[in-house]
């Protein structure tokens, strides 16, 4: 898998950076395939850097705060009114409420909402769901709204993501899963693990403060 850091600006976004956007990335089946964890304030500019938004698989949110999930309003113009034509509706995973909340946000009606441009899916705790090689099992975390922390895994890589939630309830701590709170402009940490094959030290986390960072493991 590949992961290029779009934004890491918790709350708001900065000067140098969006509220939080991660794209991840991995070959398969002579394609590659992409998903977006997280679209907050400011993302989807910084996302066009790295990717053509037309050729995302998926957008992953964690939870409804703006930070983390406002820029689907741009999204939705950019794929209803694309020079292209009007898109297939992009599968979008969130808690429960969030085709209501984003129609909300753009002042829409909520039936249609964004139904049109999005299929909007609800996370069940625990209950993986699939996007092409991608495996994604959301996690109930701690936060003041519902939350997830997400397991992603492919070809044998795996990826948590905690967007800025706190501690896990039903899960122990484990060196594939962090679930601390992070301090302003580290609003999201992960820790990537290769096959347990390569070697005893395979699990190194990576502290995802630096727009632009890219990696791959």
């Amino acid at each position: 898998m590949r992961l290029t850091v779009i934004g890491c600006s918790g709350s708001y976004p900065g000067p140098d950076s969006p509220a939080s956007c991660y794209l991840v990335e991995t070959e398969h089946a002579g394609r590659t395939w992409r998903v977006v964890l997280d679209l907050g304030s400011g993302a989807l500019g910084a996302l066009q850097r790295y990717v053509d938004p037309l050729d995302v698989d998926a957008v992953l949110l964690s939870h409804l705060h703006a930070d983390h999930c406002l820029d689907l309003c741009g999204y939705y113009v950019l794929r209803k009114y694309h020079p292209a034509g009007s898109q297939a509706p992009l599968p979008v995973y969130g808690p429960r409420g969030t085709a209501a909340r984003m129609a909300r946000a753009y002042d829409l009606p909520e039936d249609p909402g964004m139904s049109l441009e999005f299929d909007f899916r609800s996370w069940a705790p625990g209950e993986p769901v699939r996007v092409g090689p991608f495996t994604v099992q959301p996690i109930r975390v701690e936060h003041p709204v519902e939350a997830y922390g997400l397991r992603i895994s492919a070809g044998g890589s795996l990826l948590a993501y905690t967007g800025d939630s706190g501690r896990c309830a039903s899960s122990r701590p484990s060196p594939e899963v962090l679930t601390s709170c992070w301090p302003r402009r580290r609003s999201a940490t992960a820790t990537r693990t290769r096959p347990a094959s390569t070697s005893p030290a395979a699990t190194a986390a990576a502290w995802l403060a630096t727009p632009g960072w890219r990696g791959s493991w």
